[in-house]
């Protein structure tokens, strides 16, 4: 296939290597002489990653609601990152190095909270946020009205008539994110033609009436309006003569066909956008307090591009902190070695897991490293918070199972979650009367260890973590199980049990986005190739041997990248669960989704909806669509400073059955015939059958324009080598340059699958490369615990990873 691809030129290796600190000139790649922030604001934690104008790394976590201590997580992370780089930059490099290496048995003293930092320049913040995220879930959006064509006033809720629950006699709809409806006397059929005349006099007097009841967000959603805009425009134009201050039509948010998806979307940013803009008008503001001055804010889209701040909109807004955690996930684990992983994300509220085959893209760049990063899986359709989403998105699988997931002891079972402790009151070792978690498990068998946790608790925020709360409260869980069952279990085995449970609910999870879309990812690391099983093999005895083996050999090759604050400390069980005998942990793993807000690229996508059958007389049109979509992304691009030469533009066509429902995405070329060809495999890999004789329709057609930053693999070309971490008031990690041989800073007893183990712990910043740790045993660092569970043996690779390899028999998936 002929790819239409404009990419720009490679770097040149050498230079790199001449002069690591080269970068693009535009404003969101420009020179790097100050501070460079990147952050996940996660629902439970902030993570921060930041260099300094020095070139060393600095990482720092904190609770995202801390309501005591400060106001917003982002801006107290900077301030304490900044006044505690300013108060230790009289040190000299042999004291600062003897500081790290004494970091975990003598921590240092907690910056000063009140005050501000001494003005310093920051070149660049990028970001991912939860707060869109949350604000869907607990519906505390922007008060909007839906401005709709008469007779779909009811249409967004009535929905699609899912029914999740087949034999629920009560059918619970999800609630609505607007407040009110205007039904405007409008209509054009599916050709353009004016069926009913726009009635704007009435439409006038109702959003007047709701911009006096209070309302100012209005979504506007008309029948066709996707392909014929024109009375969307005119309805948009007088709600924002009227005041309206959000005004979200949906030919601008989601120009796709099908009515509901499309509505909902456009409620969505309606409903979200306003949130979002005050929040990044409040960081702003904060930042520019600091008295740093013209710093550049980027935020991470659903999509896994960033955005320049004023381009974040509600629509792009829903994924942004785990979308951070899969972009870096992939381009680490591609510069470690490993084309085909399942992302394994876990925090303090929930698990986000995905999987990368290491596919190219539909249309593949001439730069592989380009090419790495561009072959995410993404979906157009999808259901986040039980509302309709017609958006580019990555694909991201998330369950409610996190560090804070509570405990419940129901009905004689025990029970994991969904709801949780979050980070106030969080879990109850946090010490603020919060309930029992997952993490209390950890805490309760030993995994979690108060003196290599972070000290941010208690009302000064330089505590650790309270194990005595921890064991009373198992003390009282389990005399409730005794009084229930009869049988009086001892703590540890509560505690481990509760594990179980949270282990397999994150494995079946990882089964929905491999094992069910016909990914075999069981197996060792014999093997040296890692294409994904044909799905019409799997489970059909009709198969050949041959087949069968190759499935098999080919299925081996993958790995479990785990991350996040809680990932090392379940990974080796949830790796059992599904018979995978390899984990990649990166020596960023505690704060992987931070870090990758770095690595990603700048990214403007548009879509249009065609509905055309897909023949030589489509190719002149598909053209012209094409040609207007890149004209406007490219704008926006440059707009945010991107220099032409470093944008790269990709096409992908749409294509369908007709009759069908589930387009597949295939790049656009030159011959119809390849189109054709590529949907037909697409089609045979997906569904295991054809449709001979049955041409393809164009659905939809997207593009994406991507302003490449050949260099953000890493920060100032280091790797991970000379990273600090640290939690203020907390621990510090030391530089992985100062690697001693490994030797335990102590030792616990360790419970886990009904046994108990001497353990010891291990900080990881002196494991040199190559050197063995077997399990079971404890590797502690500022921003994670990783547990390597017996049976494994963990690896500090060359490039300071974590290489986890199961060495004897573990449970094999069910």
């Amino acid at each position: 296939m002929t790819p239409h691809t404009d990419n720009p030129p490679a770097p040149d290796p050498k230079t790199r290597q001449r002069n690591p600190s080269y970068d693009l000139p535009t404003p969101s790649y420009g020179a790097r002489d100050g501070w460079e922030f990147r952050i996940d604001r996660g629902g439970t934690f902030t993570d921060i990653v930041a260099r300094t104008p020095h070139g060393r790394v600095v990482t720092c976590k904190l609770l995202s609601e801390n309501p005591a201590r400060y106001a917003d997580a982002v801006t107290e992370g900077i301030r304490h990152i900044l006044a505690r780089e300013a108060a230790t930059d009289s040190l000299d490099s042999t004291s600062r190095n003897e500081r790290s290496r004494t970091a975990l048995s003598n921590p240092p003293p907690t910056p000063p909270r009140r005050g501000e930092p001494p003005p310093v320049a920051i070149d660049c913040i990028k970001m991912g946020t939860t707060v869109a995220t949350n604000a869907l879930l607990e519906r505390k959006g922007e008060r909007t009205v839906l401005a709709i064509t008469r007779g779909f006033g009811d249409a967004l809720r009535i929905g699609y008539q899912e029914r999740p629950d087949l034999f629920a006699h009560e059918i619970v709809l999800p609630s609505m994110l607007y407040e009110r409806v205007i039904e405007v006397r409008e209509r054009m059929d599916a050709q353009g033609n004016v069926v009913t005349p726009v009635d704007l006099a009435t439409a006038r007097s109702h959003l007047q009436a709701a911009f006096e009841a209070g309302i100012r967000a209005v979504a506007i959603v008309f029948m066709h309006g996707y392909r014929y805009p024109a009375h969307e425009r005119a309805v948009a134009h007088l709600a924002r003569a009227i005041g309206f201050t959000q005004v979200s039509v949906s030919h601008e948010v989601s120009p796709l066909v099908k009515l509901i998806s499309r509505g909902d979307t456009t409620v969505v940013d309606a409903y979200l956008s306003p949130i979002l803009r005050r929040y990044v008008d409040g960081i702003a503001a904060e930042i520019d307090a600091m008295g740093t001055g013209g710093t550049r804010i980027l935020f991470m889209q659903s999509n896994g591009g960033l955005t320049d701040a004023r381009h974040f909109r509600g629509r792009d807004s829903i994924l942004s902190g785990p979308a951070g955690g899969v972009v870096g996930a992939v381009a680490t684990a591609r510069e470690a070695g490993f084309d085909r992983i399942i992302t394994f994300d876990m925090g303090g509220t929930s698990t986000d897991v995905s999987h990368y085959g290491g596919d190219p893209p539909p249309n593949p760049p001439l730069d592989e490293k380009t090419s790495a990063r561009a072959a995410l899986e993404r979906d157009f359709d999808t259901k986040i918070a039980n509302v309709r989403m017609r958006v580019p998105v990555l694909r991201i699988h998330t369950i409610a199972a996190g560090g804070g997931s509570i405990l419940h002891f129901r009905d004689g079972r025990y029970q994991v979650g969904p709801d949780s402790a979050g980070a106030d009151p969080g879990p109850a070792c946090y010490r603020r009367g919060g309930p029992l978690t997952v993490t209390d498990c950890n805490v309760m068998v030993g995994k979690i260890d108060p003196r290599f946790f972070p000290a941010v608790f208690g009302p000064e925020g330089n505590a650790p973590i309270d194990k005595a709360i921890v064991g009373q409260g198992f003390t009282n869980l389990v005399r409730e199980i005794g009084e229930a069952t009869g049988h009086t279990p001892r703590p540890e085995e509560v505690a481990d049990g509760f594990l179980r449970i949270a282990v397999t609910n994150m494995a079946n999870a990882i089964k929905r986005v491999s094992l069910e879309r016909g990914y075999d990812i069981t197996g060792g690391p014999s093997s040296d190739a890692a294409t994904p099983i044909h799905p019409s093999t799997i489970g059909n005895t009709s198969a050949s041997r041959e087949e069968t083996m190759e499935g098999s050999r080919r299925a081996r090759h993958y790995a479990l990248c785990a991350f996040g604050a809680a990932g090392g400390q379940h990974a080796c069980r949830v790796a059992d669960a599904l018979g995978m005998s390899r984990i990649l942990i990166h020596a960023h793993a505690g704060v992987l989704s931070a870090h990758g807000m770095g690595l990603a690229e700048v990214r403007a996508s548009r879509e249009a909806s065609l509905d055309t059958p897909l023949t030589d007389a489509a190719i002149p049109r598909l053209a012209s669509v094409f040609g207007k979509l890149a004209q406007d992304a490219r704008g926006e691009l440059e707009a945010q400073g991107i220099d032409p030469a470093h944008i790269e533009l990709r096409r992908t066509v749409h294509l369908k059955y007709p009759g069908a429902d589930a387009p597949l995405p295939v790049g656009l070329a030159d011959d119809t015939a390849e189109m054709i060809g590529a949907f037909e495999a697409a089609h045979k890999n997906a569904y295991g059958f054809l449709m001979s004789g049955r041409e393809p329709v164009v659905e939809m057609v997207a593009l994406e324009a991507i302003g490449h930053n050949p260099f953000a693999a890493q920060m100032d070309g280091e790797g991970a080598a000379g990273v600090e971490g640290w939690f203020p008031g907390g621990v510090e990690g030391p530089s992985p340059r100062e690697a001693k041989a490994p030797q335990p800073l102590t030792d616990v007893q360790l419970y886990t699958d009904g046994n108990t183990f001497p353990a010891p712990v291990h900080e990881r910043a002196t494991l040199p490369p190559g050197s063995p740790v077997p399990g079971p045993a404890i590797l502690v660092e500022a921003n994670a615990t990783t547990v390597i569970e017996p049976g494994w043996r963990a690896v500090v690779t060359k490039e300071n990873n974590l290489l986890l390899t199961r060495v004897g028999r573990g449970e094999r998936p069910t």
